[in-house]
């Protein structure tokens, strides 16, 4: 059948306008990594390795070529196709810009569409410089934002236009294309309130009611006047058809699942006007089960190379929850070390908010560890408090691309607002910490202390050789009396205090029973954690020690607690109402020990989890193939 579709294809479903968008964020990567004044653009490296990656462009990549992740302009590839320009002067000439490399990507194509395709974007990038060189000042700062707008609203209007036949065989065309035009046989798709017509949609600055009426007369067209358009050539396109096809779509799992009121209208226009044998109304509900394959479920075997892997990796807290979880994904992420990149952006990341926290944290207590007399405390961290903000700047240049940030970037936009977060949160922390440090008779004895164990023994029940597995972690703070010790972590994130305790009454601690039950619950309950964390720290810190504590308390300093100047923002971990994890040692051991022997049991394949609640926030899902809901993702 011939199929002539009059409608164009939109650019912006275009790889052309993909790359195009890719060129326009790699200048703007500029702004945040090129300190002012310099000689030489830089550029975020991950973008500039994106593009060269694209599907038409890839052919053209540099290989062997290392992307660091700031890149200067020196270093880039075909550089030549780049502009290298002050920092203000990007915006007013960014069309010419563009228009470098859109003829660079036009001489690589191969392709006759694409082609054409870079010539017409080639052709109305110039007419904008044009008018950016008549209506701006040479030395004029053109604002970026505004520049990348007006190339996309320019380029927007170009279409791919898609040829056919108007006489004959199928005419696929929009609503507005019907004009005065009959056809014997109208099949119309999507026929649902909010899509034909559209509904309200009001974009403008002047009142509804002063657009509808104004001196008692019709004022301006607005929705209302629109919905009446649309009904017009909505039933001018049924006058002279002779078989018309309404879909619509009814299914209760859409937003837009309601048949449109045209319809009704037309199925009430018939019965008033006694036109059934005229026109007859025939209604269908069409449901379409579809029998899906059934996925087989992935699972990667452990191999003698993936038991090598597995006796050089370091296990860590968060790396054991990932496995208990699910196997597979701990496969993918420590093993084969799977994962995206994070993207630069004009704003810290939550991971790097912790971080800087956590380094002000240290440089604060790391003092008061040195200083044995309590009374001088409170001025040591009153001396942190005075210079916060300075150490904030600084540990916000330490993170992995930042370090080319300015003291004018840190006093405008984003940055000036995180600094002021981060400098509001430890400041309020540090206040508290005065009166904490010298009421409790705690002494710090470690901020940030480093456990790496190379030699944790793991004995197999089954009476198979013993074998050694290797534990790391990062204790935040370490206090003690005496051999009493007590281990602190920091938490910028939230924190559930019912979750930090695993319930039970006091009396069922000396019960083995309900004291393997509690910790067998820690380890396979999501919920539990930051105490399993907290746990496996005690486990850690026992094995270390050279002075083996006689107890061992947890709990974790929640900074959003200390942001709402609530009184509880020490949080204790407990177990079966027991705050000494240590009198647990045994059962935390033993759980330990199978969890290990099942990580390394060669006829237990990385497998898939059976929890589907597990996947839905997944970063492996286009993997192992279980795919959720686009909904349950956002």
């Amino acid at each position: 059948m011939k199929i002539n579709a009059t409608m164009g294809f939109p650019f912006e479903a275009t790889p052309v306008s993909n790359i195009l968008q890719q060129v326009m964020g790699i200048y703007e990567s500029a702004f945040a990594l090129t300190p002012d004044g310099s000689a030489e653009l830089m550029f975020s490296g991950e973008d500039v390795e994106r593009l060269w990656d694209h599907e038409l462009l890839r052919a053209q990549k540099p290989s062997p070529f290392y992307f660091p992740t700031v890149i200067h302009y020196s270093q880039l590839p075909h550089k030549e196709i780049f502009a290298n320009l002050p920092k203000t002067d990007i915006g007013r000439r960014l069309p010419a810009v563009l228009q470098r490399f859109c003829e660079y990507a036009e001489s690589v194509t191969t392709e006759r569409l694409y082609q054409e395709l870079w010539r017409e974007v080639i052709l109305k990038l110039a007419d904008l410089q044009t008018f950016f060189d008549a209506h701006f000042a040479e030395d004029e700062v053109v604002d970026y934002a505004f520049a990348k707008y007006s190339v996309s609203k320019v380029v927007q209007d170009i279409a791919i236009t898609i040829q056919g036949d108007p006489d004959k065989g199928l005419q696929v065309m929009g609503l507005l294309e019907t004009r005065m035009l009959d056809f014997k046989n109208v099949v119309m798709l999507s026929v649902n309130e909010g899509v034909l017509p559209k509904g309200i949609s009001y974009n403008s600055l002047l009142p509804f009611d002063f657009k509808y009426k104004f001196g008692g007369q019709e004022a301006l067209p607005n929705y209302l006047y629109q919905d009446q358009v649309y009904a017009y050539h909505f039933f001018r396109l049924l006058q002279r058809a002779e078989n018309v096809t309404l879909i619509y779509n009814n299914a209760s799992d859409v937003n837009l699942a309601e048949k449109s009121r045209l319809i009704s209208q037309l199925e009430y226009e018939v019965v008033s006007q006694k036109l059934e044998e005229v026109v007859e109304i025939h209604s269908q509900n069409l449901d379409f089960a579809l029998d899906l394959p059934e996925k087989t479920p992935i699972s990667i075997p452990k191999t003698d190379e993936v038991l090598e892997m597995l006796h050089r990796f370091k296990f860590s807290a968060s790396s054991l929850q990932t496995f208990i979880a699910c196997p597979l994904k701990f496969y993918f992420q420590y093993l084969m070390r799977i994962r995206e990149t994070p993207l630069l952006s004009d704003h810290l990341e939550a991971y790097e908010l912790g971080t800087v926290i956590h380094a002000v944290y240290k440089l604060a207590f790391d003092k008061i560890i040195t200083e044995p007399n309590p009374a001088k405390y409170s001025d040591i961290l009153q001396q942190h408090i005075d210079t916060s903000d300075a150490d904030i700047c600084a540990e916000i240049r330490k993170l992995p691309g930042r370090e080319t940030l300015t003291d004018r970037d840190f006093g405008q936009g984003y940055w000036l607002i995180n600094r002021r977060i981060i400098g509001e949160t430890v400041n309020k922390y540090l206040e508290r910490a005065k009166q904490e440090l010298v009421a409790m008779p705690w002494k710090i004895m470690a901020n940030e202390m480093k456990v790496d164990i190379h030699d944790y023994k793991i004995v197999p029940p089954d009476g198979s050789e013993h074998f050694f597995i290797r534990l790391t972690g990062s204790l935040d703070r370490v206090q003690h009396i005496g051999r009493d010790v007590l281990i602190l972590d920091y938490k910028t994130g939230k924190v559930e205090e019912p979750h930090l305790r695993i319930g039970g009454s006091k009396s069922a601690a000396g019960d083995s029973a309900a004291s393997s039950a509690a910790v067998d619950q820690l380890f396979t309950d999501k919920k539990y954690d930051k105490l399993f964390q907290l746990a496996l720290y005690t486990l850690m810190y026992e094995h270390v020690a050279k002075e083996k504590p006689t107890s061992v308390q947890v709990g974790i300093i929640s900074t959003r607690a200390v942001n709402r100047n609530s009184p509880k923002y020490m949080l204790p971990g407990l177990i079966l109402n027991e705050r000494d994890i240590l009198q647990f040692n045994q059962e935390l051991s033993d759980r330990l020990n199978l969890l290990f022997c099942e990580i390394f049991d060669r006829n237990t394949p990385f497998s898939q989890t059976d929890n589907s609640e597990t996947c839905k926030y997944c970063d492996f899902l286009h993997l192992c193939g279980r795919q959720t809901t686009t909904e349950s993702r956002v």
